[in-house]
């Protein structure tokens, strides 16, 4: 009987040791030093049960690699998904992609695909035919990068358009497109060798010498031939070329002119083969007082083409401005900012600042410095016409334009002239 007792009490034991090393977890019995592992979000739990019965976890981050991208409307895009979108009426081919040097995925967005002509957009490689109103058919060709090539046959007459065309108003109405005559009907041109269309480019060699040659670069423009000649010297010393053609050896200067603006001009040297150094060598030509009034100028800073010329119109006492605007612009500047051009002038005459055109009339007006207190400025005393300066150059101080360098350049009256009925 004892015996049984001392049995049964050392299974009761090994029972007791084998429930005590045995873990639960979420309904699942595992032994002891059994090994399991699962995933809860981005976080991966590696387990292992322990003879106490209570399990020991370690846990680590998983990373999720997302492989889309989020478009300007937040929509997702799966890598290597590739759509078209439209901006500032061009189509472009865009594609979700890879980023090779950082690995982040990213839009590009790209036209280098695409031509646009017409407001259609295509793809490289499309082929498709143009028909004008003249009946010349064109065989074009998407490049690629808005390139695009175009070829026909070119006839040698000068056709007139077709029957549906209109003329209204000096302009051909062709089906719902609106174009010039000179368009539809001469858009060739004739060139001596060949008759060829609108746009056409050619080179063609004018003039050779024993020092240089003229090379035309030729264009044809709506039947008129544009041509901008070249010249190229001949000559194998180290020189520079003026604008009409003169050789100047390295070292020797000369002046360049504008071609409309005798005032614009530059002194130019040859430093060296080829390369010319300009200065800036103009001037501020002499403003036009007005009609009825006269104008005041000050100068500022040293003489030269970096001073400032400040001119004041003003009008007679009974005579006002025909730009209200000029009540709130009182002077205009001219300097090598302003490329030596008056900041305001009429389209007839650039150095005609102001016109006292309109009779003045009682609590309108301007400020009283834009105006004389006399009808006649030619009977201003010498001591009312320095005050006047004097007020002009003060305005001037106060706004920080003048400093202690300026002076007095101009005082000058306009002629009379009666206002009309």
């Amino acid at each position: 009987m004892r015996r049984l007792l001392l049995v049964f009490l050392f299974l009761v034991t090994i029972f007791a040791s084998e429930v005590k090393g045995r873990c639960r977890f979420r309904g699942t019995y595992y032994r002891s030093n059994q090994r399991w592992d699962f995933q809860v979000g981005n976080k991966n739990f590696e387990c292992r049960c322990t003879r106490t019965g209570s399990p020991h976890c370690e846990w680590s981050v998983v990373r999720v690699v997302v492989r889309r991208c989020l478009d300007s409307t937040r929509r997702s895009r799966e890598l290597g998904e590739r759509w078209e979108v439209q901006r500032n009426n061009r189509t472009l081919d865009c594609a979700c992609q890879e980023n090779p040097t950082n690995h982040h995925y990213q839009i590009t967005c790209s036209g280098k695909n695409r031509c646009h002509q017409s407001g259609i957009s295509r793809q490289r490689g499309d082929e498709w035919t143009y028909n004008d109103a003249t009946g010349l058919v064109m065989r074009c060709q998407c490049l690629g990068r808005e390139r695009v090539t175009c070829h026909a046959n070119v006839r040698k007459d000068i056709p007139s358009p077709t029957p549906e065309a209109q003329v209204v108003n000096n302009y051909i109405v062709y089906g719902k497109t609106v174009l010039r005559p000179s368009l539809a009907t001469l858009q060739a041109c004739d060139n001596g060798h060949r008759v060829v269309t609108s746009g056409f480019t050619w080179n063609q060699t004018r003039d050779v010498t024993d020092t240089q040659y003229t090379i035309e670069q030729c264009v044809c423009r709506n039947a008129i031939i544009r041509c901008i000649p070249y010249i190229i010297s001949r000559r194998r010393e180290p020189h520079c070329l003026t604008e009409d053609g003169e050789v100047i050896d390295v070292g020797q200067s000369w002046i360049k002119v504008h071609q409309s603006h005798e005032n614009i001009r530059w002194r130019c040297v040859c430093a060296s083969h080829g390369q010319r150094d300009c200065r800036d060598i103009g001037y501020c030509p002499t403003p036009t007082p007005p009609i009825n009034g006269a104008i005041v100028c000050v100068s500022a800073g040293k003489a030269g083409p970096k001073q400032t010329i400040f001119c004041k119109p003003m009008c007679l006492q009974n005579y006002d401005f025909h730009n209200r605007h000029r009540y709130y612009r009182v002077w205009e500047v001219c300097s090598h900012v302003t490329l030596h051009r008056w900041s305001g002038g009429y389209f007839e005459d650039a150095l005609l600042l102001g016109k006292c055109t309109r009779p003045r009339t009682p609590l309108r007006g301007g400020p009283q410095s834009l105006y004389l207190q006399t009808d006649d400025c030619l009977s201003l005393t010498r001591d009312q016409i320095h005050d006047i300066e004097q007020s002009f150059v003060q305005s001037l101080r106060l706004n920080d334009l003048c400093g202690t360098k300026c002076q007095v350049s101009l005082f000058k009256c306009g002629e009379r002239s009666p206002l009309p009925e």
